[in-house]
């Protein structure tokens, strides 16, 4: 959103193009306000995770791709990361100090560029 200088404000001033029919469509919803009520989020079946955000006005527009091969370029930078990935994101079986640990250190590490973008919020267990 900050690339395109916009709060996220839910209403009809932007437009969401996601290509995806997955759970990443959500976060697209929460992030930018954009939701097929409001004819700002637009499904267009691509088979990949990605998404263009622009801006209504003047067509001013973003791509984000999530690229497939993103997890084993991850591991190869971060190999520590593996294990608590696999333990808290894919079998869901973290427990908290595990969900405090990744929460650390995804927020350690972000890519060239977003170093002023928020951190991720990772959910809390239930305990």
């Amino acid at each position: 959103m900050a690339a395109l200088d916009r709060p996220n404000t839910g209403m009809e001033e932007i437009v969401a193009i996601v290509e995806c029919n997955n759970c990443f469509t959500d976060g697209i919803q929460l992030v930018t306000g954009c939701t097929f009520g409001n004819n700002a989020l637009i499904f267009k079946d691509l088979g990949k995770t990605a998404v263009t955000v622009a801006r209504r006005g003047d067509g001013q527009a973003v791509r984000l791709l999530v690229r497939p091969d993103y997890r084993e370029k991850m591991f190869a930078r971060y190999p520590n990361t593996e294990p608590l990935f696999q333990k808290v994101v894919v079998e869901r079986q973290g427990t908290a100090e595990d969900w405090h640990r990744f929460r650390a250190h995804v927020g350690s590490h972000r890519p060239p560029g977003v170093e002023n973008a928020p951190g991720r919020t990772v959910p809390h267990p239930k305990t």
